[in-house]
């Protein structure tokens, strides 16, 4: 096995002292930020070891490193960036600007699927969506608790839906593997029952979701008619919600769909 990716620059932020692994699913991650300070800040007064293997630089870095690879760290030693996974993952770190919920570019896209594909070579793992820690394949920061206990969303919606839809696809392309379908939006499972819609309207309808003033606080600041009944409000904001992208639904999506309907009505 290749520990170090050919189309990479070779940037070790020191000794390697962190324990050997091997490696069998390839974890994705967004930076928050730009390839050359996310660099700066691993090598920064506080961090003590290395934090991912792979950082992929966009367009708000410069067109000189929209797409570049560094490579942080071998793939038979860990990276401390997902957790519980940090004993059987590689980990890639990916430039935003700054902002989670931006689409990866074109330059992005290729690198990513390239540096996939000769991962998935060097690993034999499979190019597909992990649907568990114990299989080998594909995933992203925010797709198991044992990875993000915190609940953070990394790395974002846009970007989940652009690795299940295109980047893992073309890596299997390119590998010349059929991909497994896509998962099934959230929701087309199982549908929703009478209780569980009665379930959300008590949720949405309080005063409070979280920490996160709602329906009943808003419908009182806004003067809202509020005859619809509890079931019919629910399913309005079933509808609104967010679907498809895999990812846990958060206070915000939940509040958000609620100001659509407050907006809009109930039907």
């Amino acid at each position: 096995m290749q520990v170090r990716y050919p189309g990479a620059s070779w940037r070790p932020l020191g000794t390697q002292v962190e324990p050997r692994i091997t490696p069998r699913v390839l974890v994705f991650h967004t930076m928050v930020g730009y390839l050359a300070s996310t660099d700066t800040m691993f090598r920064g007064q506080g961090y003590t070891g290395t934090e991912s293997h792979f950082g992929v630089g966009g367009p708000w870095d410069g067109a000189a490193l929209d797409g570049a690879v560094w490579q942080w760290q071998s793939l038979d030693y860990q990276a401390d960036a997902q957790n519980a996974g940090n004993a059987y993952a590689t980990s890639i770190e990916t430039a935003d600007g700054g902002e989670p919920l931006r689409a990866w570019s074109s330059k992005q896209l290729n690198a990513l699927v390239a540096l996939g594909a000769w991962w998935c070579t060097q690993t034999g793992a499979p190019a597909r969506l992990v649907t568990s820690t114990s299989q080998s394949g594909i995933g992203y920061h925010a797709q198991f608790s044992a990875w993000a206990p915190d609940g953070r969303s990394c790395p974002g919606r846009t970007r989940i839906a652009q690795l299940i839809d295109v980047v893992i696809p073309r890596i299997a392309a390119a590998l010349e593997q059929t991909p497994p379908p896509p998962p099934p939006p959230i929701g087309d499972d199982m549908a929703l029952t009478q209780d569980d819609l009665n379930k959300i309207a008590a949720t949405v309808w309080g005063s409070k979701f979280g920490t996160s003033p709602t329906t009943g606080t808003m419908l009182q600041r806004a003067a809202v008619n509020t005859s619809p009944t509890p079931e019919a409000i629910a399913a309005a904001v079933v509808a609104a919600l967010p679907k498809g992208t895999g990812t846990p639904l958060t206070v915000a999506d939940v509040e958000s769909a609620v100001r659509t309907v407050l907006r809009n009505g109930v039907a």
